[in-house]
């Protein structure tokens, strides 16, 4: 029965265009992958992974409270405290991971937590699986969240957000939240999955670009699989918020630990940053070229200027044919579907980096134009 059950969900997927799948990409110019700064392919990084392989070998071995965590997690964890200004940080396997144990760590039946409408899965799963009660204001709208807000005698749980959204790649006001939050004596959370490494001084991320106090923050959770070019997650805040989640935190008490070249690799990104590292100059180089290229074509732009460019096609069968065919002219770019964007705003997710030459923005935009018909 429960074999079936999974044969015609994906029968079902399938007849609706939405069935998924994966395949080896190769022999193309790479506008979909979330490499902002294109550090998974600085030698530095490379280098300093290498050196960790052979003085710590592949593994991570156990759990960090068992044997996983060594010296090169401590420097990391340190590092990234230090980096985003707050005083204590935690690595974990995963962005999704850290989300999850975070809200599921720190949240119980009987709190209500608001969320964007536009929060990642992570996010909300992480509530729900907390046992506590999720409300959604409208995305990135103030007046909104003031509103739900008010219907709270003491305030709710907490707040979460998003830095930069991975779907539109707009900010939240974050500035503008942590004052009304800050009135409410409500806690802010905000996943920076997208926003370390691109916004902000240095790359420091949403909350310091957003000129808030790190310590009115009650916990940021930062990824390295994106502009940083590792693998993992971090979860940063009080000292007090990371000592519980080491003691009462499921997700990392019982998984083992990231590899130490995983840690090398983020450490070293860092550095880079914090010496500061032209590639968020690039990158932002970049970003004007393709919006400058684009309205010459007569293609309609976001108004992020991040990396994160939205073309919002408007169907399922017309945003894979158009990733169909930019394939053909050996251009990567993500075809997003519902559900996880919203039925009709199917898009092209064209994602840039601070490795692509102004050669190879020309050529996506010249393509662009001539697949969706401008």
């Amino acid at each position: 029965m429960i074999q079936q059950r999974l044969v015609d969900k994906l029968s079902a997927a399938t007849a609706q265009g939405l069935y998924r799948s994966v395949s080896v990409k190769s022999d193309v110019i790479d506008f979909a992958s979330n490499d902002y700064l294109g550090y998974s392919q600085r030698p530095e990084i490379i280098a300093a992974s290498k050196a960790a392989l052979d003085s710590y070998g592949a593994g991570g071995r156990s759990s960090p409270l068992i044997c996983g965590y060594s010296s090169m997690h401590q420097a990391l964890e340190e590092a990234i405290a230090s980096f985003l200004g707050t005083e204590s940080a935690l690595v974990i396997n995963a962005g999704f991971a850290a989300n999850h144990l975070l809200l599921s760590s720190v949240f119980e039946r009987g709190d209500t937590v608001l969320h964007d409408r536009l929060n990642h899965a992570s996010l909300l799963d992480g509530s729900m699986d907390s046992g506590a009660k999720i409300q959604r204001f409208r995305h990135n709208d103030l007046s909104a969240l003031e509103k739900r807000l008010g219907r709270f005698e003491r305030g709710p749980s907490a707040v979460v957000v998003e830095g930069v959204y991975s779907m539109d790649g707009d900010q939240a006001p974050l500035r503008e939240i942590s004052d009304l939050l800050n009135a409410k004596q409500t806690p802010l959370i905000v996943d920076d999955a997208h926003g370390i490494g691109v916004v902000g001084p240095q790359g420091r991320g949403s909350v310091i670009a957003a000129g808030v106090a790190p310590s009115h923050v009650f916990a940021q959770v930062v990824t390295f699989g994106k502009a940083l070019g590792s693998f993992g997650a971090a979860i940063a805040g009080s000292a007090s918020l990371i000592n519980y989640l080491r003691n009462f935190g499921r997700g990392y008490i019982y998984s083992t630990a990231i590899p130490a070249s995983q840690c090398a690799a983020t450490l070293a990104a860092i550095r880079l940053l914090e010496r500061g590292d032209d590639a968020p100059l690039r990158l932002a180089a970049n970003v004007r070229c393709f919006k400058r290229l684009a309205q010459s074509h007569g293609i309609e732009v976001s108004a992020s200027d991040g990396p994160i460019q939205p073309l919002v096609v408007g169907s399922t069968e017309g945003v894979m044919q158009a990733a169909k065919r930019l394939a053909e002219h050996k251009l990567l770019v993500g075809a997003v579907r519902a559900p996880t964007v919203a039925a009709g705003s199917e898009r092209l997710r064209i994602s840039l980096s601070a490795a692509h030459s102004e050669a190879q923005i020309g050529a996506l935009v010249t393509s662009l134009a001539e697949v969706l018909h401008v």
